[in-house]
């Protein structure tokens, strides 16, 4: 009996094991023949126990004149992307995918290969591209909702808000609204600044929320998070005051292009969790700063005899006034350690309430530091 539909045959009984058994020794014919490469995708799929490997890349490479086959790999490429494990090289698979979609004749193939390719591009990060190839799709294929889903989430981490709540609106009429969608609907009305259908959304995912400052969405009780700014440069301790959206803690440097104070928007999908101090805090990547802080804040250089000197100077300060010195923490609860000889430089930045003012508090940084006998300048030397 044909060893193809004797796996088959295995596979659909559930003998997963059996089936293999079948279509393992064919390997070596993954990229001469299509119906072997297409077998051992069919079973791949349906056993989503059995690891990916490179075949998926030589199944792709080897076959990418055969837009049905391409249909596959990305069938296989995008359920590896949602469980967060490709064991493949993503990038080799998304180009071959583009191009069976722009070589299908059949309608729906077409429309398959481009919806996977545009979700592709979105997981390597590609969020421009993937909003084209969606927008493609739409032209294409009105009728197909997916393709608004698509583009409104490559559209909210292009900063597209508004754009991606139509979008994510028409998705919902066609394929229901379902926990993720609301998810992204809460976070790109929050993006808009639609708090009234922001708040909706997070109440019809059982949320209790109110609007709160900037008339958007207000929770209570909801821990500290870290957000990582675009280009994954620094990372900012967040207060949210939803489950997407709060005020920075951290003094982030100037090059970070956030505020301390300032009201950030981040994606609801993790980066993933940080334990800090013994404590797991979930990590999420920015979108957008919403609303600049009050506070001012002017960045500084100055020497001192070791660690703390100028962090020390807070304990002398008012609260509306208090520095940040890069590399140590902020507002210590205890006297600096003792000083090595010598001069060390050091630069931060003076946090600066609005109700004070600038020049007071800077009158009063400067006052202080000259009482402790410590060089400060808020001029770049």
């Amino acid at each position: 009996m044909d060893p193809l539909r004797q796996a088959a045959a295995k596979a659909e009984q559930g003998d997963w094991a059996g089936a293999w058994a079948e279509l393992g020794p064919l390997a070596p014919q993954l990229a001469g023949d299509p119906r072997v490469a297409a077998a051992w995708l069919t079973l791949l799929y349906g056993d989503p126990s059995h690891p990916l490997g490179p075949e998926l890349e030589q199944i792709a490479i080897a076959h990418q004149d055969q837009p049905w086959l391409l249909a596959l790999v990305g069938r296989l490429a995008l359920r590896a992307e949602e469980q967060g494990d490709p064991t493949y090289n993503v990038a080799t698979i998304v180009p071959l995918v583009l191009a069976a979609a722009e070589q299908a004749e059949d309608e729906a193939l077409a429309a398959e290969l481009t919806g996977q390719g545009a979700a592709l591009l979105r997981g390597l990060g590609r969020h421009q591209e993937a909003y084209e190839w969606a927008t493609r799709g739409l032209t294409r294929w009105p009728d197909k909702a997916g393709f608004y889903y698509d583009r409104a989430l490559a559209g909210k981490r292009l900063g597209h808000f508004e754009q991606a709540v139509r979008d994510l609106k028409e998705a919902q009429q066609t394929l229901g609204a379902d926990e993720p969608s609301w998810w992204n609907l809460a976070i790109c009305a929050t993006g808009a600044g639609h708090g009234e259908l922001a708040l909706a959304a997070w109440r019809a995912l059982g949320h209790e929320a109110e609007l709160g400052p900037g008339r958007l969405p207000l929770m209570a009780n909801l821990g500290d998070v870290i957000v990582r700014t675009q280009g994954g440069a620094e990372d900012l301790w967040v207060r949210p005051q939803s489950p997407c959206h709060g005020v920075v803690l951290s003094v982030p440097s100037p090059a970070a292009k956030v505020g301390y104070g300032d009201t950030v928007l981040w994606d609801g999908q993790p980066l993933g969790q940080l334990t800090i101090r013994g404590r797991v805090v979930h990590h999420f990547p920015l979108l957008s700063v919403l609303r600049p802080g009050d506070a001012h804040t002017l960045p500084f250089w100055g020497q001192q005899p070791g660690p703390g000197a100028f962090l020390a100077l807070n304990q002398q300060l008012p609260d509306a006034v208090w520095l940040h010195v890069r590399g140590e923490e902020s507002r210590p609860i205890a006297p600096p350690s003792p000083r090595p000889e010598g001069a060390h430089p050091v630069e931060g930045q003076v946090v600066i309430e609005a109700e004070l003012g600038i020049d007071e508090g800077r009158r009063l940084v400067e006052a202080a530091a000259a009482q402790a006998g410590l060089r400060l300048s808020f001029d770049r030397p």
